[in-house]
């Protein structure tokens, strides 16, 4: 179990295959189809997908273990500090997320939600999201629900900043930026 574990993490560090690669540099094609997702917040609460439509939403999936997601923390939270118009979600996808994501939140205190899927969807492939190449991986959802993007690995914060301008682009948000 740990061999896969590690073998899970290790798959995320590396650059997207260029079968994935699209001509915008994204490493998943958009999608078409509006996400339908439920996330769990460190306290119990319930945070539908859905009901984020007309907004923008990133989806910063990680793992409290590993390295490469905890140095993303700091762009993340620069992005959410500067992009009020994103809503930003930290989602812990690991074995035991609903006892980790508690601790990892409380630990670092970052200025984004911390959620996890409590039915291991994610992790297991099985979500709305498709299959999860690695972690760190970034969802970025445009106003009508729809990913828009998708990039596996370290991202800059102008790399952020730029999904979230492509996903604006997209349409469906039901106020200016």
């Amino acid at each position: 179990m740990l061999a896969a574990t590690c073998a899970y993490v290790v798959s995320g560090c590396g650059a997207a295959s260029s079968a994935e690669t699209t001509p915008m540099g994204m490493t998943h094609a958009p999608s078409e189809d509006p996400i339908e997702l439920s996330l769990t917040t460190t306290d119990g609460h319930v945070v539908e997908l859905s009901d984020q439509r007309g907004g923008l939403v990133l989806l910063f999936v990680l793992a409290t273990y590993d390295g490469l997601s905890q140095a993303e923390v700091r762009a993340v939270s620069r992005f959410t500090r500067e992009a009020t118009d994103t809503v930003v979600l930290g989602v812990v996808a690991e074995r035991d997320a609903a006892s980790f994501a508690p601790i990892y939140a409380d630990a670092l205190s970052p200025p984004f939600t911390i959620v996890y899927d409590a039915a291991s969807t994610i992790t297991e492939g099985t979500s709305a999201l498709g299959d999860l190449p690695g972690v760190p991986t970034f969802y970025m959802i445009d106003g009508h629900g729809r990913i828009a993007e998708r990039r596996t690995g370290y991202l800059t914060e102008a790399e952020l900043f730029a999904m979230r301008d492509h996903a604006r682009g997209r349409g469906g948000l039901t106020s200016a930026p």
